[in-house]
């Protein structure tokens, strides 16, 4: 890397691959969890990686930049403990309260993302994705809210 605008082309190509795994994965459990609660939240989430993913998409588009096959190996990780959580043949409640705590661990790294490559957007001056990414941004402090709710009212509290 030579530039800022190096280092944000990076950093938007991880948030791609971030978000497109996030997506892939919340689209695969939200038919499968058994709290009502949590699938809702994890349906919210698939929701809001979709509509993240597109809007880094557009990013990378309008700069003529291919996000190619990139991964995050730390989003990877977590990915693959949560399936393990999913899979395991556990009491309900642990299982629920496992994947909701690896759940929101997953929206924090997510929300660091988004504001790192934020900070470094406002850096390199670029306003408009800049602003695409305050969007995202508050969307993953809604969820992380909103997961921290559910916890406190309905899985941490058995």
């Amino acid at each position: 890397m030579d530039s800022i605008q190096d280092l944000l082309t990076s950093e938007l190509k991880n948030l791609y691959a971030l978000e497109k795994q996030i997506w892939d994965a919340t689209s695969d459990w939200k038919d499968q969890i058994s709290n009502k609660h949590l699938a809702k939240r994890v349906k919210k989430q698939a929701k809001y990686s979709e509509k993240n993913f597109q809007a880094v998409h557009h990013l990378l588009q309008s700069y003529s930049i291919n996000p190619s096959s990139t991964t995050d190996s730390v989003a990877e990780e977590m990915i693959t403990n949560l399936h393990q959580i999913q899979n395991q043949t556990i009491d309900a409640d642990v299982k629920h309260a496992g994947f909701l705590s690896s759940l929101q661990r997953l929206v924090h790294y997510q929300l660091a993302c988004f504001k790192n490559c934020r900070e470094i957007a406002k850096r390199s001056k670029q306003k408009s994705v800049k602003n695409e990414l305050k969007s995202a941004e508050k969307r993953a402090e809604k969820q992380i809210k909103k997961l921290t709710e559910l916890g406190k009212e309905k899985l941490y509290s058995k």
